[in-house]
């Protein structure tokens, strides 16, 4: 409610009063360069192909004081282990 209805579209969440958004960016790190990050959630670290988005976001938090990263990840090191 606080929102609005402005404030919940179809790929974004914006608060009203602050303009501070939440959204989902694209697996494409060259595409999330320029962010000012507060916080970032990076699901399924395990999947990514190679290190863009994670340098994107961390470089992304640069003019925060207090920025926040959290790394979401099911798998192992990918490793291959021998049987038990």
């Amino acid at each position: 409610k606080k929102l609005g209805r402005r404030g919940i579209q179809r790929k974004l969440l914006e608060h009203p009063v602050t303009h501070s958004i939440f959204r989902a960016l694209s697996s494409e790190g060259l595409r999330a360069h320029g962010l000012n990050v507060h916080a970032g959630v990076i699901d399924e670290v395990h999947v990514h192909r190679n290190p863009d988005v994670v340098d994107a976001l961390e470089t992304g938090t640069g003019s925060r004081s207090q920025p926040l990263i959290i790394f979401i990840t099911t798998a192992d090191d990918g490793a291959e282990t021998g049987s038990i």
